[in-house]
């Protein structure tokens, strides 16, 4: 079996560690298997795998990968809890940036929306999926009127 080192950062077993690294590798790959996720999840505890997936921001894609496997219902309303938040601050940074962009138009200045919003948009497609606190802009501070 994998190190994951970085699981280093959870508290719990190696072995659990492992497992929960694997099992929300697994959600995020393209061929999930929910017969490999619920084996997965029978390896590991519910306390590390939420708070693997909150590290990295994938409670929600998590979520909905194992919301029909039955090994995941210790846990599965927690990340239901998730990505119903990643929602939410999708939808708050969203509002934000509607209130942001007439100003930076008027400034004349080239402007840019970088991560968060962008990878939920194109690369995840449902807000729910990654979680992001914050809006990230880049302004061309030679383009200003």
């Amino acid at each position: 079996m994998t190190s994951w080192s970085w699981t280093r950062r959870i508290e719990g077993p190696r072995t659990q560690r492992d497992a929960a690294a694997q099992l929300l590798a697994h959600c995020v790959g393209p061929a999930f298997d929910p017969a490999t996720a619920a084996r997965l999840g029978t390896r590991t505890s519910a306390d590390i795998i939420l708070a693997l997936a909150d590290y990295h921001g994938v409670a929600g894609l998590a979520y909905e990968r194992l919301r029909e496997v039955d090994a995941a219902a210790p846990f599965i309303a927690d990340l239901h809890r998730r990505y119903t938040r990643a929602v939410q601050g999708h939808m708050r940074i969203m509002w934000e940036l509607a209130h942001l962009q007439p100003v930076l138009d008027a400034t004349g200045a080239r402007w840019a929306v970088i991560k968060g919003p962008v990878a939920v948009e194109v690369l995840y497609g449902s807000p729910g999926q990654r979680a992001y606190q914050d809006l990230d802009v880049l302004v061309d501070p030679g383009g200003a009127e």
